[in-house]
C-alpha cells in the first residue's frame, strides 16, 4: 500500500513535525513580526531549497551568503530552529529575538568553561 502524504500549509518545510500552528505553540495575539537574518555557507544553500516558512523570502548577497526575511509569529519553535544553525546564521532583526539569541549562545558557551 502506498500512503501519499502532503504536508499542510502550517508545518515546517524542513522537518515533518508541525511548527506554525498557532494554537499550540504561541498566543493568539502575539504579532506577526518580519525576521530577518543572513545565512552562510553550506546552510544557505540548504534553507535557499528548504525554506523555513511560507512566507520566506531570500535574495543572494554572494555565492556564499542567503539574505532571508520571514513574516511570523515568533515562538519557541522558531527560535530553536534558527539556534539549530547558530554557526551559519546572523540574525538581524527584531532586536528583541537578535538579543535572546545571543543569550542563548552565551548560556551554551558558559556550560564549556
Amino acid at each position: 500500500m502506498k500512503l501519499n502524504f502532503t504536508m499542510p500549509r502550517h508545518c515546517i518545510a524542513t522537518t515533518s513535525r508541525c511548527w506554525w500552528r498557532k494554537e499550540h505553540t504561541t498566543h493568539d495575539n502575539a504579532p506577526v513580526e518580519t525576521v530577518h537574518f543572513l545565512v552562510h555557507g553550506k546552510t544557505a544553500h540548504y534553507l535557499h531549497t528548504k525554506p523555513i516558512h511560507g512566507s520566506q523570502v531570500a535574495k543572494w548577497h554572494d555565492d556564499d551568503t542567503l539574505d532571508i526575511t520571514l513574516n511570523v509569529k515568533i515562538n519557541q519553535e522558531l527560535k530553536n530552529i534558527l539556534l539549530s544553525y547558530a554557526p551559519n546564521i546572523t540574525i538581524l532583526a527584531p532586536q528583541s529575538l537578535v538579543e535572546e539569541h545571543k543569550k542563548s549562545l552565551q548560556k551554551a558557551l558558559e556550560q564549556y568553561k
